[in-house]
């Protein structure tokens, strides 16, 4: 028996007719959408649970606000733009953080947030583009956030979504 799935018909348009920028946070998912001019016309915050949850509501909880965001995606027919965040070496360097620093990355759920992240584009058909994530929060922060009063990750969010204008 098999658990193979064929990819769902993608139904995104290019990232040049805008997109929806995830940027991942220990107790929050932001999620801001872009259009064709890279304005960013609409953003949304999904709380997520943290340490004091166990991980399987914690996961439930991520699952939802992914699917969430995957569904805004694909009814705007735009792809989804994530940073490809690689916290294996950090994982490793553990023993050298502050106890409160080790918590936090532990708590992110990166792997798991990564694998459902790919399965739902997968199987909605949304187009998922990763991204280098240097610098985002802080262009986010100078360029967008107090000008628009959105937060830090919102802003952030929205950087994500136009870095990669294919």
């Amino acid at each position: 028996m098999s658990f193979d799935h064929a990819p769902a018909r993608r139904v995104t348009l290019d990232a040049q007719h805008g997109a929806v920028g995830l940027d991942f946070n220990v107790d929050h998912l932001a999620v801001t959408e872009t259009d064709p001019f890279g304005n960013l016309p609409r953003t949304r915050r999904f709380r997520l649970l943290r340490e004091d949850a166990m991980s399987g509501q914690r996961e439930a909880v991520l699952s939802d606000a992914l699917w969430a965001a995957v569904a805004w995606a694909k009814d705007e027919l735009k792809p989804i733009v994530a940073e490809d965040l690689d916290f294996a070496a950090k994982k490793k360097a553990t023993a050298q953080l502050s106890p409160k620093g080790a918590r936090t990355l532990s708590e992110l759920l990166y792997a798991k947030y990564r694998q459902l992240l790919k399965a739902k584009c997968f199987r909605a058909g949304v187009e998922l583009i990763l991204i280098d994530p240097a610098y985002t929060s802080t262009i986010g922060a100078v360029k967008y956030a107090a000008r628009r009063g959105w937060s830090v990750r919102a802003a952030a969010a929205g950087v994500i979504a136009v870095a990669d204008k294919s």
